[in-house]
């Protein structure tokens, strides 16, 4: 014997419930196909987080009350981070210290940014 589809062996099953059951049963079985139009007619919701551009969520974020510490956290740790601590450090550092120089992707006098490491 074939097996029957899901959407078929669903309105079966409904039609069975609504001879069983009386006159409460035949709703379920229009809601059941009401439900493929109303599927049918989805729209994005451009609002929603997921359909936005990255600086539009995140002004939308930072204007909820419990989101704006995080905002202000990631844009003081960029700023000491990011800007204040590469500012700070003495100028003979960028010479002398070969870490610094692959951090920043400074070359060396060859022409070579990595000093030979092949990392």
């Amino acid at each position: 014997m074939a097996q029957a589809r899901p959407r078929e062996r669903i309105v079966a099953n409904l039609t069975r419930i609504a001879e069983l059951q009386g006159s409460a049963a035949p709703t379920l079985l229009e809601a059941s196909e009401a439900a493929p139009t109303a599927a049918a007619t989805f729209t994005k919701d451009m609002t929603a987080w997921q359909n936005q551009s990255f600086a539009s969520a995140v002004a939308t974020e930072s204007s909820r009350g419990v989101m704006l510490p995080f905002v202000i956290g990631g844009v003081v740790a960029f700023l000491l981070l990011g800007v204040s601590l590469p500012t700070s450090l003495p100028k003979e550092m960028e010479k002398s210290s070969e870490y610094w120089r692959m951090v920043t992707g400074a070359k060396d006098d060859h022409g070579h940014g990595d000093h030979g490491h092949g990392h």
